[in-house]
């Protein structure tokens, strides 16, 4: 037997070429998935004005989604067709994002305190007639 028939081969459903380019299309993105991350991970790192929680929130969710697209490119090299699980997906983004919405709002709030830095640590504020000291400042709440 030769080369050729051995790539030609099937193991249910897929043959053997179609399952080492998959196999070789998924290493080649976790490669670039870590390398990404790396990247990442060094600019965050240098942008000082981004506290250490909302880095790793950053890295996370970022990691998350080149994951998921790993999962679907390496799906993709093995033939399988993605757009009924791409669609999937979507409703259920959607309806997570829905069921979530004041969460969101929320941590959308908390993003804004923590790029803007309209105050710090230590500071005192006056929010509804109400004044305080800013003791944490986290992506959902500020005490």
């Amino acid at each position: 037997m030769d080369i050729s028939e051995l790539i030609s081969r099937s193991i249910g459903g897929y043959s053997i070429g179609s399952i080492l380019s998959a196999l070789l299309t998924f290493l080649i993105c976790l490669i670039v998935v870590r390398l990404v991350m790396k990247l990442c991970a060094r600019l965050l790192s240098r942008a000082n004005r981004l506290n250490e929680r909302l880095q790793k929130v950053i890295l996370m969710s970022l990691k998350s989604l080149l994951y998921l697209l790993t999962i679907i490119i390496t799906a993709e090299a093995l033939g399988i067709n993605t757009s009924s699980l791409t669609a999937v997906m979507s409703v259920l983004t959607l309806g997570i994002t829905l069921a979530a919405e004041d969460i969101l709002g929320n941590v959308a709030g908390g993003l804004v305190i923590l790029f803007s830095h309209p105050f710090s640590l230590g500071d005192e504020i006056e929010v509804g007639g109400t004044t305080g000291t800013v003791r944490e400042i986290s992506l959902t709440h500020t005490k």
